[in-house]
């Protein structure tokens, strides 16, 4: 008379196991690349708008500046204004990044305060924020456990994206 088990084998169910185990590990490595590569994305964005922003504010005699800020679905929105009008306004989807900044006074979650940046006609440096006493010396972008960050240099304007 024949046995029937109709079960699974130790080595049946360790195979699964892996299985399952690698790809997971898998799926979570692509949400963190995911999650990486928009904060890169923003941030080239971004770094792209500042550079537009200071360029206007060279060539231009009117008052030019650049708010940045997040809107309602998470996105960062940087609205360029000439002479106190919306010219034009730029959407970057960023859901899922954490965006701060620092100025001399301490640090500021874009979601909490907006961004507004200026530069000098004369010098290109940068043009006091709002408050009247601070420059924004960096932004940073978090996203899938990498930041990446824009680095401003107040007195000439300069930036760099690291």
């Amino acid at each position: 008379m024949k046995n029937k088990n109709s079960g699974f084998t130790l080595i049946e169910l360790i195979a699964v196991v892996l299985m399952i185990g690698v790809v997971a590990t898998i799926m979570g490595m692509s949400a963190v690349t995911v999650s990486s590569a928009k904060a890169q994305r923003c941030a080239n964005s971004v770094d792209a708008m500042i550079s537009k922003c200071r360029t206007d504010c060279l060539g231009r005699a009117g008052d030019v500046h650049l708010t940045i800020s997040l809107d309602s679905k998470g996105n960062v929105q940087g609205d360029y204004y000439e002479n106190g009008v919306i010219s034009r306004t730029e959407t970057i989807p960023a859901s899922g990044v954490s965006v701060s900044y620092t100025t001399s006074t301490g640090t500021v979650a874009l979601s909490d305060f907006p961004l507004t940046l200026s530069f000098a006609r004369s010098t290109g440096g940068q043009n006091f924020q709002p408050d009247g006493i601070s420059y924004c010396t960096a932004i940073k972008f978090t996203g899938g456990g990498k930041t990446i960050s824009i680095k401003l240099v107040p007195s000439t304007g300069n930036h760099k994206l690291m």
